[in-house]
């Protein structure tokens, strides 16, 4: 990122760049290209992400500060795919806009981001993701479908616990949608986005007896920062909010200072403090047994002129219909391929359970349209459907997710890479 405040230069499109990057290292070998130099053009590449039909109504931003091989397949997931150039945020960023420094580079670099857009893209969609440990699965043809579908769902739980009369008089509804977390971080039992979140949507036995009694078995609930969704003008008002909590909340001796999650979920407990007591109902918010005695007194609410603003649409997918998170999942995370009526996938040594494919991956554009539509490749190759080509699914949801983020562990970025369904055939469809 250039350090003076020039708009159209504040990000890059770099797809066509990171893809040549990707031919230099080995598909079989995952090799890494870390000692390699990548030059961009600053303003060619942000016109092209301006120009480019395929951005227009949806923006795909992530914040990277240098070049890494897991920015490669970040780039190369999405290419392949068909999503929008991938527009890098705080690129060779300074300062407060240095994302290896501090994270809050992420709250800061898409605000200044969006000050770059028209009126008119209020209304786009903005899927913002990590730099580092995020790859596609599935087109954004199936996460926007999604997308709509859990926003759909979430305004009517809403509208259930609460009625609808009163939904519409508080402008409570979802627009945005975070990926889920089984851990609240960073963990600060004075913050109510520790312990003030809704239940989660998956069953209450949905990981069998054990189910919430341990971090292993947890229902995720928590907001995950690094994934993503929601209209630009929602976006940019979140944002601010949370810019405005790290000015109110900072501590400089605090382990979490730096967390861009820490501040967004703050946000957000406050948006449910605020539905919880909207009612009259709850004039007060009993405190769970797991805050300990010593941090009740110090417990983190909203002041009373903030809370008339507090409400910021925000919404968790669950279930993972969108987004992965791989910490803790790791044994529940599997690949399969779906070339029969019935697949079997086994979660652990006795448990076996039929799938089918999804009717909006089956319906979705084929993997390799590519090849059928530029000649590449080889005939049978071409023929091949979404049940023909291994799929990551979350063997306790039963949902194909098009995006997985590696939460955790880091060395699954790697081990799992040869999993994706495109690795074999990436050189083919990229030069299609």
């Amino acid at each position: 990122m250039l350090s003076m405040p020039r708009p159209r230069a504040l990000f890059v499109a770099v797809g066509f760049v990171f893809i040549t990057l990707i031919t230099f290292y080995s598909f079989s070998t995952g090799s890494s290209v870390s000692q390699r130099t990548l030059e961009v053009d600053l303003e060619v590449a942000s016109d092209i992400a301006q120009e480019s039909s395929n951005t227009r109504g949806f923006h795909l931003l992530t914040t990277a500060t240098g070049n890494d091989l897991n920015v490669c397949r970040l780039v190369l997931s999405a290419a392949v795919l068909s999503y929008p150039p991938t527009v890098l945020l705080a690129w060779k960023g300074e300062g407060d806009f240095d994302a290896a420094e501090t994270h809050l580079a992420k709250v800061r670099a898409p605000l200044r981001y969006f000050d770059t857009l028209p009126k008119s893209s209020e209304d786009d969609l903005v899927l913002l993701i990590d730099g580092y440990d995020v790859i596609f699965q599935l087109g954004p043809d199936v996460l926007l479908q999604r997308y709509h579908e859990v926003v759909k769902a979430s305004n009517e739980r809403l509208e259930r616990q609460f009625g609808a009369k009163h939904v519409k008089s508080h402008n409570m509804y979802t627009t945005i949608l975070f990926g889920p977390d089984v851990l609240c971080y960073p963990i600060d039992f004075r913050r109510p986005a520790c312990w003030l979140v809704p239940e989660s949507t998956l069953p209450r036995d949905a990981f069998g007896s054990e189910t919430d009694k341990n971090d292993e078995h947890r229902r995720p609930r928590w907001l995950n920062s690094g994934t993503m969704l929601g209209p630009v003008k929602d976006l940019r008002r979140l944002f601010e909010a949370t810019m405005d909590k790290v000015n109110q909340t900072w501590d400089p001796e605090f382990y979490g200072r730096n967390s861009d999650q820490m501040y967004l979920a703050d946000v957000w407990a406050d948006q449910e403090f605020v539905r919880m007591t909207s009612t009259g109902k709850n004039a007060t918010i009993p405190l769970p047994d797991q805050v300990p005695d010593e941090v009740k007194p110090n417990v983190f609410t909203p002041a009373p002129e903030d809370r008339k603003k507090a409400e910021h649409h925000i919404g968790i997918d669950y279930e993972s219909r969108m987004f992965q998170t791989v910490a803790l999942f790791y044994d529940i995370l599997q690949w399969a391929t779906f070339d029969k009526p019935r697949s079997f996938i086994t979660k652990d040594e006795i448990h076996q359970f039929s799938l089918k494919l999804p009717k909006d991956v089956e319906q979705s554009k084929a993997p390799f349209r590519a090849l059928n539509q530029w000649g590449w490749g080889n005939a049978w190759l071409k023929r091949k459907s979404w049940k023909d080509v291994p799929l990551g699914i979350n063997t306790v949801t039963k949902n194909m997710f098009p995006v997985i983020h590696f939460t955790g562990l880091k060395n699954y970025r790697d081990e799992w890479w040869d999993r994706m369904w495109f690795f074999p055939h990436a050189e083919k469809l990229l030069k299609a």
